[in-house]
């Protein structure tokens, strides 16, 4: 059965500090079965629960981790909302200066019409969304 090998390699690693080597032990494995089954999350159900157990934590709590490279990690981590946002200010500003130079405008007054557009999509939004809201 299959399970997410990135999960398991961050929280081995990166959470408990357990090498591979002492992992492949526990479980009665060569370490370099073990390294190749975790690349893959390659292991049997018996397996995964050693992990577990070596890990000393819950099925719960290892669904709870989010690892990164998980699409759900990515998106929830504040280093990552943090990128996006950079990501998307540098965007803005390329657009307003394309902007200016292609109406012959100045960029700062193009930059503060899509800054004062995106705070008016945003405040439409919250709205919307506190409408949704059960009261």
């Amino acid at each position: 059965m299959s399970y997410n090998s990135r999960k398991i390699k961050f929280i081995r690693e990166k959470v408990k500090r357990i090498t591979q080597a002492e992992m492949a032990k526990y479980l009665g494995l060569e370490r370099g079965t073990y390294a190749a089954r975790e690349a893959k999350g390659d292991f049997t159900p018996e397996e995964f629960a050693g992990i577990l157990r070596k890990m000393k934590i819950s099925k719960e709590e290892f669904d709870s981790y989010k690892a990164p490279g998980d699409k759900e990690a990515e998106i929830s981590s504040p280093e990552s909302l943090i990128l996006i946002e950079s990501y998307l200010q540098v965007a803005l500003s390329v657009m307003a200066e394309l902007l200016a130079k292609q109406n012959g405008a100045s960029v700062t007054g193009t930059l503060n019409t899509l800054t004062g557009a995106v705070k008016a999509e945003y405040e439409r939004k919250i709205v919307e969304l506190s409408k949704s809201l059960p009261r």
